[in-house]
């Protein structure tokens, strides 16, 4: 056979084989996509979840109380407070991703327990899960009660006690919900001061340190947070003990 019929003859095959591997080759790409967006969904959802857990009781009862007195004037207030919490969250998350550890394991290894206890002090309000993390016992609803006996008995004693005080006749519970979160306000500049210094350390974070840009930030972050802490201390407490009338 010549080499004119060879080619001509190769011809439609060589292009079934071209079209076929192009199918392969489009499938394989798709399935990397297909891949690529599960394990962003499976990094996305878990954190959805996780932030929307912050609109708790006490949460909502506040933004009820805040909306009903001041109505839409404080608006303005989320853009200041989400750039505050981006910042606090990306530094925490990436610690996480660093070190493998959470905040409390941090504090207790960067600072040792006497520091762990205040800080502790700080999240005794939070949750059973920080207060177990912190001194190193064994934590999650994923373990066995007997696994874990600390965090099951700190989690029922908190759950069982914000119930009775719920049942108390007479209890004035929005007004309560809205004290518990004022008081984690007051104590927050503490826990912002360890992950400011955490997260601009380089012993610990390496080339993933705070940077020349987001230091400052950071620290702007936690300077003004604990000013208005401590405004709210003197507009609420200071001013009235000594008869001091802001007007009405």
């Amino acid at each position: 056979m010549s080499a004119r019929r060879q080619v001509a003859a190769r011809g439609p095959r060589d292009a079934w084989t071209r079209l076929r591997q192009w199918g392969h080759d489009w499938r394989a790409r798709a399935a990397g996509r297909r891949r690529t967006w599960l394990l962003y969904v499976s990094v996305l959802v878990p954190g959805l979840v996780a932030a929307s857990a912050g609109n708790d009781a006490g949460g909502i009862a506040t933004y009820a109380s805040v909306g009903a007195r001041y109505g839409y004037d404080l608006i303005w207030v989320m853009v200041a407070t989400l750039f505050g919490m981006i910042i606090v969250q990306e530094q925490c998350a990436r610690m996480g991703a660093v070190t493998g550890k959470g905040l409390s394991d941090l504090i207790r290894e960067q600072y040792g327990p006497r520091w762990t206890v205040v800080a502790m002090l700080c999240l005794l309000v939070a949750n059973a899960g920080s207060i177990c993390e912190a001194f190193g016992w064994e934590r999650g609803v994923d373990l066995e009660p007997r696994q874990a006996p600390v965090f099951y008995g700190l989690l029922t004693f908190l759950i069982a006690a914000g119930a009775l005080v719920a049942l108390v006749p007479g209890v004035p519970v929005i007004r309560l919900l809205i004290a518990v979160q004022v008081v984690n306000a007051l104590l927050l500049p503490v826990l912002l001061v360890f992950i400011a210094r955490m997260a601009g350390d380089r012993g610990l974070m390496g080339a993933y340190a705070n940077g020349h840009t987001l230091r400052p930030i950071a620290w702007l972050v936690t300077t003004l947070v604990a000013s208005l802490a401590l405004l709210l201390v003197v507009t609420t407490i200071v001013l009235p003990l000594l008869g001091i009338s802001l007007g009405a």
